[in-house]
């Protein structure tokens, strides 16, 4: 099968993760794939050792007609049978480039439960008929989807699969907790994420603060792109002390394996948390907030905690409780791995995805 890829995004991220992991994962199984992306893409230099052919597309906003139609030609050259968009402006030129070509099947992936808008641009770009297939990676944003519109029978649930080994063999990693300064009597509570308001790292601060009031010996640390500039919140918080923001980081394994609790306190817009599946990898035990896909993780009290979304109180309380009742945090930890081997495994998520593009094709050859 010969599949094209594209996707606008530059800078790495889990949805950049997913694209590296499906196109290594296809090259497996001898499918050839093609990459469309920016030429500054760090999703480049991951592909390195595959053989994949790879064109260089930059893509400014949806309505981007030079780039639809240097994409017409692109799809016109190399003939492929699936084009398969990845990100929100690779999906719109991508659209435009095929609305006069009936021959490739289109998917379209989509990660995140924001609801879709109700503007004429968003309806065109995410009912139109010329798309055959969407692969949602989770049941809340199949819901999302199908609120605004999208007919039920076109979207697919695929689950987001990460190299589970890089994680099930890490230990805890005693030298990086040395480096941070943070004693061996001291808990430590992580949210691995890239800034965003949407992803609630102001929520984590104000119960960090709630906690330590109760608990002094508790370290929140804090991983992702931008999050260095939470420094002024941790010094209007009074907490700055007992607080590690690492910024990005390329050592998720290892600093996920010092954490004694792993929290996701996003507010809106999580389609199938990245962090949470590592963590519950790892056998390390979780909290998060009770949106979107995360319910589809973290069933309260059987393989995590939920908390109420934007409740830095509550979200205090079930942080404390798990501090205090670890044999019970790694009780749930440990039925959420069962969870993440059997539905976030790079073969579960490649078959998937196979099955999708082979309805899409067959869908494709009748019309």
């Amino acid at each position: 099968m010969k599949i094209l890829h594209i996707t606008n995004a530059i800078g790495w991220s889990g949805g950049m993760e997913q694209i590296s992991l499906l196109i290594q994962e296809l090259h497996k199984r001898n499918h050839q794939n093609i990459l469309v992306c920016p030429p500054t893409s760090e999703l480049i230099p991951k592909l390195k050792t595959i053989p994949i052919h790879i064109e260089h597309l930059s893509m400014f906003q949806d309505y981007d007609l030079a780039a639809a139609c240097r994409l017409y030609h692109l799809l016109k050259h190399n003939q492929p049978e699936i084009v398969h968009a990845h990100h929100p402006t690779a999906h719109a030129i991508s659209l435009l480039a095929l609305s006069l070509n009936l021959s490739p099947s289109f998917i379209v992936s989509r990660r995140v439960s924001f609801s879709l808008r109700a503007n004429p641009f968003s309806k065109w770009k995410y009912r139109s008929k010329r798309i055959d297939r969407y692969s949602v990676v989770s049941k809340a944003v199949k819901e999302t989807m199908i609120e605004g519109g999208v007919k039920p029978e076109k979207i697919e649930v695929v689950y987001s699969a990460f190299n589970q080994e890089k994680f099930i063999n890490c230990s805890l990693n005693q030298k990086l907790k040395e480096e941070l300064k943070i004693p061996n009597d001291c808990k430590i509570v992580g949210k691995i994420a890239n800034f965003s308001l949407w992803k609630g790292q102001h929520v984590f601060l104000e119960a960090a603060k709630l906690c330590l009031k109760k608990n002094p010996k508790i370290f929140f640390l804090l991983a992702g792109k931008e999050t260095e500039s939470l420094f002024p919140k941790t010094q209007e918080l009074g907490i700055s002390k007992s607080v590690r923001l690492l910024g990005f980081r390329k050592d998720i394994p290892e600093i996920l394996s010092i954490l004694n609790l792993s929290v996701n306190s996003s507010i809106e817009g999580e389609g199938l948390s990245g962090a949470l599946r590592e963590s519950l990898a790892l056998g390390i035990p979780v909290v998060a907030s009770n949106v979107s896909g995360n319910q589809e993780i973290v069933q309260d009290g059987i393989t995590g905690f939920l908390a109420p979304v934007n409740d830095s109180e509550k979200l205090a309380e079930k942080i404390l409780f798990c501090l205090a009742n670890e044999i019970q945090a790694k009780e749930c930890a440990k039925k959420g791995r069962d969870w993440v081997r059997e539905h976030a495994s790079c073969k579960v998520m490649v078959d998937h995805t196979l099955q999708l593009y082979q309805s899409a094709l067959k869908q494709r050859t009748n019309i």
